[in-house]
């Protein structure tokens, strides 16, 4: 900040935050229903990325190969594709596996439990012969 001794103003470069003293600054939170929601949309979003990038390795994980393969020798590329094929889908199973985690965090909520034993209290137990 750059004071003019003149008439002791203050000069802000432009593009530069101002704070105004004095007046607190309200949060922005979210209600209880959409608080749900949100957590929904977050993990989905981890879950999709994890899964392209887990198909982005695999696919360069198959394009690698085929080139190894092609330059071993005549046709290599085609001869080798079933072996390339399922090392790289191997490769990519193995990178979406932590997905399935991903997804039963969303499913597994407080509410859903309290809602299951809920539902199977009233079951009948059946005895064992």
């Amino acid at each position: 900040m750059v004071t003019d001794t003149n008439d002791k103003k203050t000069v802000v470069a432009a593009g530069t935050p101002v704070a105004v003293v004095g007046e607190p600054v309200k949060k922005r939170g979210s209600t209880k229903a959409t608080r749900r929601a949100q957590d929904v949309e977050k993990r989905m979003t981890k879950t999709m990325s994890r899964l392209s990038r887990a198909v982005d390795k695999g696919v360069n994980k198959y394009i690698d190969r085929r080139d190894k393969s092609d330059n071993k020798r005549k046709d290599g590329g085609l001869i080798d594709a079933p072996q390339n094929i399922v090392s790289s889908a191997a490769r990519a199973a193995a990178d979406v596996t932590p997905m399935i985690g991903d997804l039963m965090k969303l499913v597994s909520t407080k509410e859903s439990r309290k809602a299951l034993r809920r539902n199977f209290s009233s079951v009948p137990t059946i005895p064992f012969m």
